[in-house]
């Protein structure tokens, strides 16, 4: 102990790990987050089972970290261990950066680029399961490279432990990782084969491979606190949980130009990870480590890379969209180690060239210090999310639409997951009783665990129509409801009311229009549904309410913005589809065609178009110019559910093209209703 308190490299790693917590303390959110981070907030504080997988090591590892008892309250604990977990992944970098190029200067160089790459910060800022992937991947990494080094059965065998701990927390990214894994041993094939000849090795690593999935035992629940599908109680639920089967990574608008788009997408984000002006270092680095390293750690890498990279987008079949962009984001975290490794070897050859020049002793940690400023000082705007509080303001809002004791159903893993954790961890709003839309996640299910969608149909009428409370709902239901923009209360009459404080909304609404750089895919997504809510229940004011002024003023500002427009146009096109409001119309349908992201969803890009038709469809009727715009929103978003290819068909019928109107219906089927 006391020879490796000596080393550089234990100060080196024991300085990454502290620098890297300090980085991540300072910058976390003091609030709750978007994403998954009210479901794992609920399940760590309170017990129960993540959404498929079930990530079960992380979880367990959570629910014992938030039970501390001298950690504060609040969603600070589960997001410090994102942080803990991020900080030693980025110490234990430093040792495989050493393990390959012995060179403690490159190692240090590497863990702290990485501590402040993009990604791994973004993630270990926020309750996350990535950051201990991160963790777990660079453990197994530097224990093959110890294997192949020594030669000692030791290491074969914890990398056979943590491997199993990696699959248990989140299979799918080590798998794709473990390529690279796989490459540094191969390459020594013989030393791996010395080593399995002998059969006890062989039952150890066997032993201790199961031993490291034994946290997936964890997933078997008769009555869990929260759970996605309910308790899991038989081996088919099981496997079904960890295979993810109800999940769909296949998306009917997406195809191979969707895969291209992500392809170059993560190419240009892999350049931004660190910093556009450090490509050119980390070019000099892949040359580097193909000829300083050897062959297994050298192809190693790029496997690693683009395993977690080009294969995973292969695999999935997401569209191409600001969204899912975000949704994607952080995957590729630990195919970023490849880049920072190739980072700290192209500043270390940068640093050998330089002192060839340069007698000065500083020249080199100067040059180090420069790379790792431009990278934090890079990233730094976009990670410190000390006063993110678009979540919570989104959450109060709604507290304060709804009366006391009413019955509030969510969907949706902001309205389950940030609502439901505000509800039951922080203790907000115990007045209400607080329902999942579609029987998900909490206990009080009103539908067993996995019932039909029809019956939980059924169920959540027949609750709905017998309970004495007040109804609400921040899904738009089918029955009767007063439009209160984020919430939608049960009424026998339909109709528009608002609450009197429009303060919330309108912090909302700037950050929206006047910040949106600050705001990530998630909180961008959140915004739009809600500001195009919103503006449906204001002009629903201005148009029915007696008394509209209060509504009109925020109604304009809205209406600045693409949901704004989106709302404005629906609601018009729906109450008052007259010759009189087409140039209004029209005006603004092309006001929205021009705040159109290029990488906007293909749904909002297909419902321009097609409001944009049915405005062409008024008097006087331009049929031709209507089929225009409804043929690029099937271009745009092209699925049975757009409304454009049966508002089509009768066009093309009238203007004599009925071979397309027979193709059309060939594909998606007959429309009941082509109005």
């Amino acid at each position: 102990m006391n020879t490796l308190a000596k080393h550089p490299l234990f100060y080196g790693t024991s300085a990454v790990f502290v620098l890297a917590l300090v980085v991540y303390l300072v910058t976390l959110p003091r609030v709750i987050t978007l994403e998954d981070a009210g479901l794992f907030q609920m399940i760590c504080h309170q017990g129960g089972i993540g959404h498929p997988p079930g990530y079960p090591l992380f979880v367990l590892s959570c629910q014992a970290f938030t039970a501390l008892p001298f950690l504060p309250s609040g969603v600070f604990a589960g997001n410090l261990l994102s942080g803990i977990y991020a900080a030693a992944a980025s110490a234990i970098l430093v040792l495989v950066a050493f393990e390959l190029t012995r060179n403690v200067l490159t190692a240090g160089i590497a863990g702290l680029a990485y501590a402040v790459s993009a990604t791994l910060w973004s993630q270990a800022i926020i309750i996350e399961v990535y950051t201990l992937a991160a963790c777990l991947f660079a453990f197994s990494f530097w224990l093959a490279l110890r294997f192949v080094a020594t030669r000692q059965s030791r290491y074969l065998f914890l990398l056979a432990l943590v491997s199993g701990l990696s699959l248990a927390n989140h299979w799918p990214l080590h798998v794709l990782s473990s390529l690279g894994t796989a490459a540094v041993l191969l390459a020594d094939w013989r030393v791996l084969m010395d080593c399995l000849k002998r059969p006890l090795n062989v039952v150890v690593c066997l032993g201790l491979f199961l031993v490291g999935l034994t946290p997936y035992l964890s997933l078997f629940q008769e009555m869990p606190a929260f759970a996605v599908y309910g308790g899991i109680e038989t081996w088919e639920q099981f496997f079904r949980y960890i295979a993810r089967a109800a999940y769909n990574d296949q998306y009917e608008t997406a195809g191979w130009s969707d895969r291209g788009q992500f392809q170059l997408w993560v190419t240009l984000q892999t350049a931004r990870e660190f910093h556009l002006l450090l490509v050119p270092v980390i070019l000099i680095g892949v040359v580097q480590a193909f000829r300083q390293l050897q062959a297994g750690p050298g192809f190693g890498l790029l496997l690693i890379y683009f395993g977690g990279t080009s294969l995973l987008i292969l695999l999935l079949g997401f569209e191409y969209n600001a969204y899912r962009q975000a949704v994607f984001r952080p995957y590729p975290i630990v195919a970023y180690m490849a880049v920072a490794l190739w980072l700290a070897i192209g500043v270390s050859w940068l640093i050998a060239q330089l002192s060839r020049f340069s007698a000065s002793p500083f020249a080199g940690p100067g040059l180090a210090m420069a790379v790792l400023a431009v990278i934090l000082v890079g990233n730094l705007a976009e990670n410190d999310r000390r006063d993110d509080r678009v979540a919570y303001l989104w959450a109060q809002t709604i507290w304060d639409n709804v009366p006391p004791d009413a019955d509030l159903f969510v969907m949706g893993d902001t309205g389950v997951g940030l609502l439901g954790y505000l509800h039951h961890v922080e203790r907000q709003r115990q007045d209400l009783n607080l329902f999942s839309w579609h029987s998900l996640v909490f206990s009080n299910r009103l539908a067993p665990a996995g019932a039909p969608l029809r019956e939980v149909n059924q169920r959540r009428q027949a609750y709905i129509e017998e309970t004495d409370r007040p109804v609400y709902s921040t899904v738009r239901p089918a029955y009767p409801y007063i439009d209160r923009g984020v919430v939608f209360e049960r009424s026998a009459v339909r109709g528009f009311d608002c609450h009197g404080n429009h303060k919330p909304l309108e912090i909302l609404l700037d950050l929206y229009l006047n910040h949106a750089e600050t705001l990530d895919g998630h909180e961008q997504q959140l915004l739009f549904v809600t500001l195009l809510d919103v503006t449906k229940q204001h002009l629903g004011i201005v148009m029915f309410n007696e008394n509209p002024d209060r509504a009109l003023m925020l109604l304009q500002n809205l209406q600045r913005s693409l949901p704004g427009k989106l709302g404005t146009l629906g609601m018009m096109l729906r109450y008052r589809p007259d010759a009189d409001v087409k140039p209004f119309l029209t005006e603004m349908a092309a006001a929205a065609r021009m705040q159109l992201a290029p990488d906007a969803p293909a749904q909002i890009s297909g419902m321009v178009e097609e409001y944009s038709g049915r405005i062409a469809m008024l008097a006087p009727a331009a049929p031709e110019t209507a089929l225009a715009h409804f043929r690029r929103s099937m271009d745009y978003y092209g699925v049975a559910a757009n409304p454009s290819r049966c508002r089509m068909l009768p066009i093309l019928e009238t203007l004599g093209l009925t071979s397309e109107a027979a193709v059309l219906e060939k594909k998606f089927g007959a429309c009941a209703n082509n109005n």
